[in-house]
């Protein structure tokens, strides 16, 4: 198995004579060529592979690269003394990627079309409320494990402990009473589960 081509060194195009480089930002072909460079996020040899005849493949690549610069989002990790940094860039065909996988993944918002309808809705509506009650509830520090948090808003039984609490009050946040109480109208095993999200707990 070839090893993968590493692509040129990064170099300043302000040090560059202006009429090597004018040409890459004006020519229609190559700053469509470089737009979707970076649309797709071609690694350097693909984006070598597509140039017209006569490009300089170095030059164009630099361009490309800054245009990556200028778009790109950084962050930083480690200590004070010690940062590591480090960027990336979220093209559009990425964000569409990532605004799907979130509408699949969050459940509610997914549910807007009639795939689903009647009780077989409510219970994913409610499955994925509790979930994300209980995920966000554990990230801020509460101990507890999946299944007892699951049963704890199922039984709508008052909470033994501050992580408990948490849940709760989370699940209270995330399912309104307007919401639930239109839920609670079909008057299934589903919309008596919904209903713990307008359940008054004691603190």
């Amino acid at each position: 198995m070839s090893s993968l081509e590493l692509p040129p060194a990064e170099l300043s195009l302000a040090a560059l004579p202006a009429s090597q480089v004018l040409p890459y930002f004006l020519d229609l072909e190559l700053v469509q060529l470089a737009s979707k460079a970076n649309e797709a996020y071609w690694y350097w040899t693909e984006l070598r592979r597509r140039l017209p005849s006569g490009t300089d493949a170095n030059l164009l690549w630099q361009v490309v690269k800054q245009q990556r610069r200028q778009t790109a989002w950084y962050f930083s990790l480690g200590q004070e003394s010690d940062w590591y940094r480090f960027s990336f860039n979220l093209p559009r065909r990425l964000q569409q990627v990532l605004v799907e996988l979130d509408q699949r993944m969050g459940g509610e918002r997914a549910l807007t079309h009639d795939l689903l309808s009647g009780q077989e809705r409510n219970q994913l509506l409610v499955n994925a409320r509790m979930e994300e009650a209980i995920a966000s509830s554990q990230i801020e520090g509460a101990s507890t494990t999946r299944e007892v948090a699951k049963e704890l808003l199922r039984a709508r039984r008052k909470p033994l402990n501050h992580s408990e609490r948490m849940i709760v009050n989370n699940y209270r946040t995330i399912a309104p009473p307007a919401r639930v109480a239109a839920t609670a109208a079909n008057g299934s095993d589903t919309a008596r589960t919904a209903s713990v999200g307008n359940q008054e707990y004691a603190s």
